[in-house]
């Protein structure tokens, strides 16, 4: 019987004896020496895919021994083996489609097991793996499913602007968690005197600034419907319009109104609208003028030379 040890069997090895030392009473540092050594071992195209689960085990076991929320230490090792991973490891190496699907699935592992505690830190290590994406999914903002985990990630640290952000570019569970997390939002601080517009406005603008119309209608529909069962306000239109219609808040009726227009791509309907909700217009002025270039190629009049940035009204959650 042959004494030669089999790749899988060497990979092993590795991985055990990196668990054991970074788990003993050496310093962290040494164990972020190792892994950076191993990992620069790996990134030729025969190799990578031993790399990725080399990084998917050595970033899960740094997030492990990350304990300590009032030391950086980790969370800088974390992120710099993050860029190690990413610019040594994967992007020369993916090349085909299928290669894409395999770093994909390392990446969602990388993201379910990852544990940052400073958040700036959180924000540029979320911003290296999706670059990456950007970069080779064919998607435009990035990969829908490393948005959705991504978005996880940030809900669970409490940094609620950065997880909408992610939940809007995700795919559809992301979907379902930002509209729970917008109807959530508003009955915990409804007392404290949120209105309910303000939320519905939320999905409704952040989904069609990126003209993602169907899910704007159905998280607005989503939404409306909660909010029905929860007031005596609603009246049915007497129009041939899928709106409910409230007699006490033209917000409401402006928003719904303004999701059937962008639909049309009609501007003068686009225009009447503002002429016949002139407080609702002046309120949402930034936002519509950005849909007014977007769905009715209406070039917005800028002020001092300063445009708007889409992910301005992405503000406001404590």
């Amino acid at each position: 019987m042959s004494g030669k040890i089999t790749d899988e069997q060497r990979l092993k090895r590795i991985i055990d004896k990196f668990r054991t030392n970074i788990h003993s009473s050496k310093p962290v540092y040494e164990s972020y020496q190792q892994m950076t050594t191993i990992l620069n071992r790996y990134t030729t195209y025969k190799t990578y895919k031993q790399g990725c689960r080399i990084a998917v085990e050595g970033l899960k076991e740094f997030s492990i021994k990350n304990t300590d929320p009032e030391n950086k230490e980790i969370d800088l090792i974390l992120q710099d083996l993050l860029t190690i991973f990413v610019n040594n490891v994967i992007t020369k190496n993916c090349k085909t489609p299928e290669d894409y699907e395999f770093i994909k699935i390392e990446i969602c592992k990388i993201l379910k097991a990852l544990k940052i505690h400073n958040k700036p830190i959180l924000h540029n290590s979320a911003i290296i793996l999706n670059n990456f994406t950007i970069a080779v999914s064919g998607f435009k903002f990035g990969d829908p499913l490393v948005h959705e985990l991504i978005g996880d990630m940030f809900y669970e640290s409490e940094m609620y602007l950065e997880m909408e952000r992610y939940y809007v570019l995700g795919n559809k569970d992301s979907f379902t968690k930002y509209v729970n997390f917008l109807w959530d939002y508003y009955v915990q601080n409804k007392a404290n005197g949120i209105k309910f517009e303000e939320v519905l406005s939320r999905v409704i603008f952040s989904y069609t600034f990126i003209e993602n119309i169907k899910y704007a209608k159905e998280g607005s529909q989503e939404l409306l419907k909660r909010y029905s069962e929860s007031t005596t306000s609603v009246e049915k239109s007497k129009k041939n319009l899928s709106i409910s219609f409230f007699a006490d808040n033209k917000y409401l009726n402006f928003l719904q109104l303004l999701l059937i227009v962008v639909q049309s791509k009609n501007v003068s309907f686009f225009n009447k609208i503002k002429a016949e909700y002139p407080e609702q217009a002046s309120v949402y002025s930034n936002y519509l003028s950005y849909i007014g270039e977007i769905y009715f190629n209406i070039k917005p009049q800028q002020a001092g030379g300063q445009g708007f940035n889409i992910m301005d009204m992405m503000k406001g959650f404590a």
